[in-house]
């Protein structure tokens, strides 16, 4: 690993942002694992040296999983260095559609998933001088989402909301 070279952690990465975002860092000469709850293809990021790639599959809902996560790519490159978590899923139920076992679930991969990975990637942090960790939430918490027509709905707005929360106390937390 060169002086400059950094192990990048990207959850959500089977597709969308995630993806992107694994795809970039590759591309920019940094080792990175990507992570997902879905199947990661092995030539999703194009001609990507496999030396600098580590395709992993987590559920951020489940601490085990994440702590599985983060042990792999720590086992591969020696050090995680950052976290970019976009891992997460859609609500566009309306208020009258959601019941408690769906809104549950929307807060356990959005929020609670988002602060499980941050735990997890932190704790390996901590033994090589820290890192950055970087959240995705959304402007549905600006606009009042209300759901409907794939718009985010209550559930996914509290959810992403409950990251700004999350950004905070990791920060002072963390630093």
């Amino acid at each position: 690993m060169t002086a400059r070279q950094k192990t990048i952690l990207v959850t959500g990465a089977a597709s969308g942002i995630g993806a992107a975002a694994a795809r970039l860092l590759l591309e920019r000469g940094q080792n990175v694992c990507a992570a997902d709850i879905a199947p990661i293809a092995g030539d999703a990021f194009g001609a990507s040296p496999e030396d600098r790639l580590l395709a992993a599959r987590v559920d951020v809902a489940d601490a085990a999983s994440c702590e599985a996560c983060v042990r792999a790519a720590v086992e591969k490159f020696g050090r995680v260095d950052g976290l970019i978590h976009m891992a997460g899923i859609h609500s566009s139920r309306t208020w009258r559609e959601i019941d408690a076992d769906h809104a549950n679930r929307v807060l356990a991969v959005n929020t609670t998933g988002a602060f499980l990975m941050a735990q997890a990637s932190a704790r390996a942090m901590e033994t090589t001088g820290g890192g950055a960790i970087v959240f995705a939430t959304s402007g549905v918490i600006n606009v009042s989402g209300t759901g409907g027509d794939g718009r985010g709905g209550p559930a996914y707005a509290i959810s992403k909301g409950a990251i700004i929360g999350l950004t905070r106390s990791l920060a002072r937390s963390l630093a």
